[in-house]
């Protein structure tokens, strides 16, 4: 498309969807008495687990908008990315155990995190989801449903 012709397009007819990311080291360790009801096996499988340790995160949230020819930006990407810096602070550098109090599950985190982007829903923009990743293997994706 040219520039001359962006004034036909109609904004309003599509959904978007603004993709932020953001990545932070940080150690932990999970606790043996929160895995009570998993096997012995999967509990041998998890032993490296229990001891302290560090991974580089990387965190993806992505925000559903609805720009209209009228207010053709969803939100200043800005604001969004100042608020996500500040709870990724939170866990920049820190025993993750220290932080929280509860199981520093993968999991865990990535609802911690969504549970907190919530705040900026409104009719214009939705938090569609975050993706929490683990090192270079492991990722939750938390989403509503």
């Amino acid at each position: 498309m040219f520039a001359k012709d962006l004034n036909k397009t109609k904004l309003g007819s599509a959904k978007y969807t603004i993709i932020q990311s953001f990545k932070f080291d940080a150690s932990h360790n999970l606790k043996k008495e929160d895995f009570s009801y998993l096997s012995p096996q999967s509990l041998i499988d998890l032993m490296k687990c229990f001891c302290h340790h560090g991974h580089t995160y990387s965190l993806d949230v992505e925000w559903e908008g609805f720009p209209t020819d009228q207010e053709p930006m969803i939100s200043p990407f800005g604001q969004l990315k100042g608020y996500t810096e500040l709870l990724v602070k939170c866990c920049d550098h820190h025993n993750l155990n220290e932080v929280f109090d509860f199981p520093t599950t993968l999991e865990n985190i990535g609802n911690w995190f969504y549970k907190r982007l919530l705040v900026w829903n409104s009719e214009k923009l939705k938090l569609k989801s975050i993706v929490l990743q683990e090192g270079s293997n492991n990722r939750v994706k938390v989403e509503s449903l």
